[in-house]
């Protein structure tokens, strides 16, 4: 008999490949503030205690999601830079989002759903929601976020969202759709720990998102690096712990696809994060295209798409499945230009060699 494979409502989004190709702005991604409550050593973005200066103002927030929507977009992701529900406006801004009959997914530490009732009004709005937590053990999981007590916290918040309906999934397409994720980190300290983590997921009906450690920020340091970065026989161990753990391979995040890539993604002072050629999907390492300050959503999308249509852009890669646990493309060679920057070879040497492409 085989298993449903489980997948994650905000990471399945049937139609965005059409809507692109259509040239339609499928999705929008916002970051909402630097704020953040943990102080995670590999923290991409270097968040901090307080905002940053000149961050998008709530009436231009909402009126980014009123062009995106008018665009097309029926979906948008809420994130950092920081932790968005350290942003008072977070909770309006969910509202207006789901007014605007966009599904809406929040990717957050979860220390601040810390009622019942906030877990509540996240599940009665329909927000697909992904939690951080590295490990089952608290000792790691408070190392690498750096903060006593943040494990604790994010159990928490998952017990509150299951207390109040996500534990329930319901079937699409021979799967097993839920509305509630868990990422955790692929780095050294955690990866014994995976495996559990996987259970207890797949005991909970929550997904896990099996996210990459990116050389950037406060992870760009070497000694981090050399600490955190995993090789090539890890990550096929741990795809192979997935597979038969969850009954069925790893195929990376379903049918998402980056918000550089078929998307927007705008940063909290407004500046638009896109890849001219349209095969970056990093945020980390992709230059600012544009400033919504400056110009129309609408003006931006159609720049971006001229200049993705004059370089002959395809999007073939998006449509394959990938059964490894790999980092993309983009990322590949976002760490060779690391190496070559900073003179040192270590993350993931080994990787690169048996797969240079």
């Amino acid at each position: 008999m085989s298993v449903k494979r489980l997948v994650f409502s905000g990471f399945d989004i049937s139609g965005v490949l059409e809507l692109y190709e259509a040239g339609a702005l499928p999705m929008v991604t916002l970051w909402l503030s630097n704020r953040c409550d943990l102080n995670c050593i590999y923290c991409a973005t270097e968040a901090g205690q307080t905002p940053d200066k000149g961050e998008l103002e709530l009436y231009e927030l909402k009126d980014l999601i009123v062009q995106c929507r008018d665009l097309g977009a029926r979906f948008a992701v809420i994130n950092g830079k920081g932790e968005p529900l350290m942003d008072p406006r977070a909770w309006e801004m969910f509202d207006y989002i789901r007014e605007q009959n966009m599904a809406l997914t929040l990717v957050t530490n979860g220390i601040l759903i810390n009622t019942r009732e906030k877990a509540r009004f996240l599940f009665e709005h329909q927000v697909s929601v992904e939690v951080k937590l590295h490990h089952l053990d608290a000792n790691v999981h408070d190392y690498l976020v750096g903060r006593q007590g943040a494990h604790k916290l994010a159990v928490q918040a998952l017990n509150h969202l299951l207390e109040v309906g996500y534990a329930t999934v319901r079937e699409i397409d021979n799967c097993l759709e839920t509305q509630l994720a868990v990422e955790v980190l692929l780095v050294k300290p955690a990866l014994e720990g995976i495996p559990d983590l996987m259970r207890f997921c797949k005991e909970n009906n929550i997904y896990i998102s099996l996210d990459d450690f990116i050389p950037c920020g406060r992870g760009c340091d070497v000694g981090i690096v050399q600490e955190l970065a995993v090789n090539y026989e890890e990550r096929q161990w741990l795809c192979q712990e997935y597979k038969r753990i969850m009954g069925y391979p790893h195929y990376g995040t379903e049918n998402w696809q980056c918000p550089i890539r078929i998307g927007l993604f705008i940063d909290n002072v407004g500046n638009v994060r896109a890849d001219e050629s349209g095969s970056s999907c990093d945020i980390y390492f992709t230059p600012n295209f544009a400033n919504v300050r400056e110009e129309s959503v609408g003006s931006i999308w159609e720049k971006l798409l001229a200049l993705r249509a004059s370089r002959r852009f395809v999007l073939w890669e998006l449509t394959q499945e990938k059964e490894a646990i790999m980092p993309c493309p983009k990322m590949r060679e976002a760490q060779r230009k690391w190496e070559a920057e900073h003179r040192f070879g270590i993350w993931q040497q080994d990787y690169l060699v048996q797969n240079p492409n």
